[in-house]
């Protein structure tokens, strides 16, 4: 790049951020990347890379929309699964299911790969 071009470069950008503020519009050799967000994969690759972070974010709530039989129950169930994945031989995590309408059925949990011994299920009252 000529020095021409690189002053009018620098005017263009000193002009945006006065009118935007400085972080409108910086150069690329400044911007950080982007940094992998600890995430539970939702065993749906294709899903996986629409989220953004590969999955959902771990610790966050997340809410599963969509209509009646999209596949919200066995999304859920398989990131049940996911989150209690096997670290060196051994279960990682205890997950819990809070089950407000008692519909939640254990062999398709298990079908999806939730280990059931290290599942808390909260129902809700009859």
């Amino acid at each position: 790049m000529t020095d021409r071009k690189r002053r009018r470069l620098d005017n263009a950008v000193a002009a945006v951020q006065q009118r935007y503020g400085p972080q409108a519009l910086h150069y690329g050799d400044l911007f950080n990347p982007i940094q992998e967000i600890p995430h539970i994969s939702t065993g749906f690759p294709a899903l996986d890379a629409m989220t953004g972070c590969f999955g959902i974010p771990a610790g966050a709530v997340t809410l599963l929309s969509g209509r009646t039989t999209s596949g919200k129950v066995t999304v859920a169930y398989k990131l049940l699964a996911n989150a209690q994945r096997t670290v060196y031989g051994q279960i990682a995590y205890t997950v819990a299911l809070i089950d407000l309408s008692r519909t939640a059925d254990p062999d398709y949990l298990a079908r999806c790969g939730v280990d059931l011994h290290y599942l808390l299920v909260a129902a809700g009252t009859p």
